[in-house]
């Protein structure tokens, strides 16, 4: 979770940032 939106359940989140 690097962005703090819960991207632990968003891969993509994580790699977006």
């Amino acid at each position: 979770d690097r962005g703090g939106d819960g991207a632990v359940a968003f891969p993509l989140w994580i790699a977006a940032d």
